[in-house]
């Protein structure tokens, strides 16, 4: 990350809240830069074939939509180089009608301590994948309290860590928080199962291989061979075996992961 995201790739727009595509004049903002950034991780995670990887710029060019098409023919999407609703739920962010948990959609309002709802429920798993899973207490609920606040601090000093020492200080997670959650966290904005597929399960097969469950290629997509590491690591630390990776399985990774984010995606090139 750089100092000040906002500033650089401003105005601040927020992820998810319009759809992207090449125009004239271009698109430009922060929810663009925060596109090319999942792009670029994503090519880093995958095994292959890897999905172009645009420059972090703020402007949504022919290369951003270049880029959309790669993801979105990876993914079995229509390759019309939009970034609507599908292709973000593709990047693991619900939108329209892809909202998570019962929404609000995450990034769409500030959190303020004891809100409850699905943007609640998804800050809770993003943090939950990391260390950060030690100061939560347990899986994710639906609930922003103390707990959240405390993994949110140390998520903060983490996010300056990578060389943005610019999050507001507080409990209040506003937009500059939610970029930096996007931008340094590949997983936890759904459940994962069967036909889901996207750059949060190629960090989630990412995670399972390190945790020895999973030993097929990391590709993204949920098929039967993730389907049976999910239900292998359900069954080896005792819970439900169903196959889906939602809230207890995104914990009791973050548990058995000793690394602050992004670990192990790697720092976008923010240029």
């Amino acid at each position: 990350m750089v100092a000040r995201f906002e500033q650089r790739f401003g105005p601040a727009v927020p992820f998810g809240s319009r759809s992207l595509l090449v125009q004239h004049p271009p698109l430009g903002g922060t929810d663009v830069a925060v596109f090319q950034a999942m792009a670029q991780t994503l090519h880093a995670l995958l095994d292959r074939p890897a999905p172009s990887r645009p420059p972090v710029s703020g402007v949504f060019d022919a290369a951003s939509g270049e880029a959309a098409r790669d993801l979105q023919r990876h993914f079995r999407l229509a390759a019309d180089g939009v970034v609507g609703p599908s292709t973000y739920f593709a990047l693991g962010h619900g939108v329209g009608p892809h909202v998570t948990y019962g929404g609000p959609a995450f990034g769409e309002r500030t959190l303020h301590p004891g809100a409850t709802g699905g943007d609640a429920y998804v800050l809770h798993n993003r943090l939950a994948l990391f260390r950060y899973a030690r100061l939560l207490g347990g899986p994710a609920d639906g609930r922003y309290g103390s707990e959240g606040d405390a993994a949110l601090a140390a998520f903060r000093a983490d996010a300056a860590g990578c060389g943005d020492p610019g999050l507001p200080a507080g409990p209040d997670v506003g937009q500059e928080h939610y970029n930096a959650l996007l931008l340094l966290t590949a997983a936890g904005g759904r459940a994962l199962f069967t036909g889901r597929n996207g750059l949060d399960v190629a960090y989630l097969q990412v995670r399972l291989r390190q945790a020895g469950v999973y030993t097929d290629r990391i590709d993204g997509h949920c098929g039967p061979s993730t389907v049976a590491a999910i239900r292998h690591f359900q069954r080896a630390h005792g819970l439900m075996e169903d196959g889906i990776a939602g809230a207890e399985v995104f914990f009791t990774l973050g548990r058995l992961n000793p690394h602050p984010a992004p670990w192990p995606a790697p720092v976008p090139d923010l240029g």
